[in-house]
């Protein structure tokens, strides 16, 4: 999962304010990296969570997940933790109190992949 968090932060710093074909190829590597890196079980819930949109809180969103999907809710919690941690899902910090959970755009755009490809 390093692998793939260093991945997304190099492409989200060329995220800020990429050029059409630029965009394109940060789009394609950020699947590419899903496709190889997440497990089924993980798209579902990163798909889950596209579904679902923003959610008031970590806890709140991984119980939902949890009873969505029929998984363990501490399941639902490590996947959330390792999303966050990939800089694929914000909120849920200290530093970010009071911020809903939601995807980030590098979330959004493996998610919309996922619900083409599902």
């Amino acid at each position: 999962m390093w692998v793939l968090s260093s991945a997304v932060q190099v492409l989200l710093n060329r995220i800020k304010a990429p050029t059409e074909y630029e965009d394109d190829v940060v789009s394609k590597a950020l699947i590419l990296l899903a496709e190889k890196k997440l497990t089924r079980r993980q798209k579902e819930v990163l798909l889950k969570i596209y579904e679902i949109g923003s959610y008031k809180s970590m806890t709140g969103l991984a119980r939902k997940i949890a009873k969505e999907l029929d998984i363990p809710l501490s399941t639902a919690k490590w996947y959330l933790k390792e999303f966050r941690d990939m800089m694929l899902l914000r909120g849920g910090t200290a530093e970010e109190k009071g911020v809903k959970c939601s995807l980030t755009p590098a979330g959004i755009i493996i998610a919309k992949y996922l619900k083409k490809v599902m």
